[in-house]
């Protein structure tokens, strides 16, 4: 994994954790209530795509994380600030809503 900055190293160790929703694109966290997940230490984390407020868009320099999501057939997963997966699927918001629902979390506001 390697930061934009060109900071390399496995996932725990650069982004110190504990969560993270991964997505294959930038566009794929489109409408994801990061500010929500944040404050539960969840980052948002892109393999490819434009910068975007809020998310980190990084290089799988040993395509581990584009093969996982590929064995998974989704365009990203969620990862629990336990570290144990929450989900997968091609649509990263659902999974941070129906996360954060199962939390308790009250439901975002919607953004149009």
């Amino acid at each position: 994994m390697r930061l934009p900055s060109g900071v390399a190293g496995l996932f725990d160790d650069v982004f110190g954790g504990p969560g993270a929703l991964i997505a294959r694109d930038a566009g794929g966290l489109a409408g994801v209530p990061g500010a929500a997940l944040k404050e539960l230490g969840v980052d948002l984390v892109a393999l490819s795509g434009p910068e975007l407020p809020g998310v980190t868009v990084v290089e799988d320099v040993d395509g581990v994380y584009g093969a996982w999501l590929d064995t998974l057939a989704a365009g990203a997963v969620l990862v629990r600030p336990d570290f144990h997966l929450y989900g997968a699927g091609d649509a990263a918001a659902e999974l941070a809503t129906g996360f954060l629902a199962r939390l308790g979390a009250p439901a975002p506001a919607a953004t149009h």
